[in-house]
């Protein structure tokens, strides 16, 4: 959604192709994190540990992922001379004008959450929902939408529906063959008989979740590798908290990890940017990821302080 709404907006403004797909993807890496991220409900049911302070422990991992990322934006624009779609703050006066004039293409993505966190639709029905809800208001309300549209509006859904699904159905295959060879638990089994000092085992888990990540979409691999990996690390002295920030953040990065994950598949597919381009783009934002990553990980603090409170 995000990559057919920004990078068009980003290219008309000079930006590179390239650039503004690395952006949209590794932003995608902080909405899991911030609460109520739908992966941390899952691990909070694998470990059996609290839901609440698993949204309390990802805000400041989130917070630094965005500063983060805005950081490297800020720099590479900077020496790119990436000018801003404004030179200007807007006045209260245009603010509540463009509020009033967007309040019902607001209403999409706000009613479409709230659907899906009240159990009224799932995740399909509401999609079915929204498109005839933006069709309502695109033809009567904002008259934007005519009877020539249609065709090219539905030939664009179906290519770009047709070859994202064959994306995902080539990873959930072999995802599945991952699992039938049973390659995940021998891969943990191995890690919590191997390492036996915390240190030690949080770099191996690290380095195994962004493989994983890379071939596994997040909510699955969260399923799969939780209840395998957190009784080991509770083993060790590891809080769950921490240990559960750790993961979501792991498996999320690797979903647009070279070569192989598949969220830099579908960005590069809907954006039309060459896998090399979007690579060398995206190094600089994948660093950054990084090294908040082990921040969290070696400063457990960062993590905990909130959920803490709590207590």
């Amino acid at each position: 959604m995000q990559s057919k709404i920004l990078v068009p907006e980003m290219v008309k403004l000079g930006y590179d192709k390239s650039f503004s797909a690395a952006v949209t993807a590794t932003s995608s890496v902080i909405t899991p994190i911030i609460p109520p991220g739908i992966i941390l409900i899952m691990y909070a049911t694998a470990s059996n540990t609290s839901v609440q302070k698993m949204f309390f422990g990802g805000v400041i991992p989130g917070v630094l992922l965005t500063l983060g990322l805005m950081l490297v934006a800020a720099i590479i624009s900077h020496k790119r001379n990436y000018r801003g779609s404004r030179t200007q703050l807007a006045s209260l006066r245009e603010i509540g004008s463009n509020l009033k004039e967007s309040i019902f293409a607001l209403l999409v993505p706000f009613g479409l959450i709230m659907g899906l966190r009240f159990g009224m639709f799932t995740a399909t029905e509401g999609g079915a929902i929204c498109a005839v809800y933006a069709l309502i208001v695109g033809i009567f309300i904002y008259r934007e939408i005519r009877l020539k549209d249609f065709f090219p509006i539905l030939q664009e859904t179906i290519e770009s529906t047709a070859a994202i699904m064959f994306l995902l159905a080539s990873a959930q295959a072999l995802g599945r063959y991952l699992t039938w060879e049973s390659l995940p638990q021998r891969i943990s089994e191995a890690l919590t008989a191997t390492f036996t000092t915390p240190f030690v085992f949080l770099m191996a888990v690290n380095v195994l979740l962004l493989v994983v990540g890379c071939f596994f979409d997040g909510g699955a691999a969260m399923v799969l590798c939780a209840p395998l990996l957190a009784p080991a690390a509770a083993a060790l002295g590891i809080d769950l908290i921490h240990f559960g920030i750790i993961m979501s953040i792991n498996l999320t990065i690797g979903g647009v990890t070279p070569p192989f994950g598949t969220l830099m598949f579908v960005t590069c597919q809907i954006t039309e940017t060459k896998m090399e381009h979007f690579v060398k783009s995206v190094i600089p934002f994948l660093l950054i990821e990084i090294g908040i990553l082990f921040l969290c990980t070696y400063v457990p603090q960062v993590v905990t302080c909130l959920p803490n409170l709590l207590s």
